[in-house]
């Protein structure tokens, strides 16, 4: 029997999970009509597992020993595998294959974000394994090369047949050495169906979000960048006036973000040399509409991202300090 993964929980999820499910962890007892309340309930959850995530599951399995044999014997509940954060943090190849294999060979979608710790001998393993993966996700995977990903890909093509879909999704964002002729390579032999593209439909600027999820039509997250040519995540603006120009050849604001700066709040592009762009503690790119809107730091005045203003220190009256006027203010008494 596999051993429960060590993975980090919040303390909250384990106790309403708990609550919820207590039905499930008390001892088989029978109803008026002689059955069994236990065994109906956990047939009732064989429907429910498929829909729960990692963090889920995991729970679940340290609520009760029927619930754990329960859950690591269904190979349904791990045909789709996502691993993101806080769990990628410390998630390793042995993690990798013992929930894997509790698929039974049935995996059909994996996806790793930002999983430094995975190797891509054990991912082209697990793909071995399971021939019916049609959806990869190793975004910001660095432990995977572009050479790997073609021989999986390829793997993959090659049992393509009535019975194996062949991976028609990637997401590859965050990997070394994707050259403009691995990523031509890559898409040949993907060969998206009618409702699978390469860019189908526009992608939007979102901090955090390091590739479109799988439910987007599209085959794989990167594109070639219409600027500079390289591989990469290619963003279209959420300004109207530059999606009213999208198809137009003449088309200027669409590109990856080594070429276009965008606001780090609404993905509308803009012009850093313009001095209406207000400047920000956090030294993000904030568009002027967005700047005004943002909260400033009560010492300094400057706007930041929601994302470092949630990290600022606050007070009770809802104003905050940022790290720089913080450092300024406490760095004196801390030198005494």
């Amino acid at each position: 029997m596999i051993g429960v993964v060590d993975m980090e929980v919040p303390a909250t999820s384990s106790g309403d999970i708990s609550s919820a499910m207590e039905d499930l962890t008390v001892d088989s007892k029978e109803v008026g009509d002689g059955s069994s309340q236990t065994d109906t309930t956990h047939e009732a959850l064989f429907y429910v597992l498929p829909y729960l995530g990692l963090r889920e599951l995991l729970t679940l399995e340290t609520l009760s020993r029927r619930l754990r044999d329960l859950i690591r014997g269904d190979p349904l509940s791990w045909q789709q595998l996502l691993v993101d954060a806080p769990s990628n943090k410390n998630f390793t190849n042995v993690e990798l294959v013992k929930l894997t294999s509790r698929a039974q060979g049935r995996l059909q979608s994996l996806s790793l974000v930002k999983c430094l710790k995975i190797s891509e001998e054990v991912v082209e393993a697990v793909l071995v394994a399971n021939p019916l993966v049609h959806k990869l996700g190793l975004a910001g995977c660095t432990g995977v090369s572009a050479e790997a990903i073609l021989r999986m890909v390829k793997l993959q093509t090659d049992r393509r047949s009535p019975d194996f879909p062949g991976l028609v999704q990637l997401r590859i964002q965050g990997l070394y050495g994707i050259t403009t002729e691995i990523y031509n390579s890559l898409l040949a032999m993907m060969q998206p169906s009618e409702n699978l593209s390469s860019a189908s439909t526009p992608q939007y600027f979102n901090r955090g979000e390091t590739s479109p999820p799988f439910d987007e039509d599209r085959a794989i997250d990167i594109e070639i960048c219409p600027k500079c040519g390289g591989a990469r995540l290619v963003f279209d603006c959420t300004r109207p006036t530059c999606q009213e120009r999208r198809n137009n050849p003449l088309y200027q604001c669409r590109g990856c973000y080594l070429c276009i700066a965008r606001c780090e709040e609404c993905g509308m592009c803009i012009d850093t040399t313009e001095e209406e762009n207000g400047e920000t503690f956090c030294l993000e790119s904030l568009c002027q509409s967005c700047w005004l809107q943002s909260p400033k730091c009560s010492e300094c005045n400057r706007a930041g991202c929601s994302y470092h203003v949630s990290l600022s220190r606050k007070f009770e009256d809802g104003s905050f300090i940022c790290d720089m006027c913080l450092l300024n203010s406490t760095g004196p008494e801390s030198d005494e």
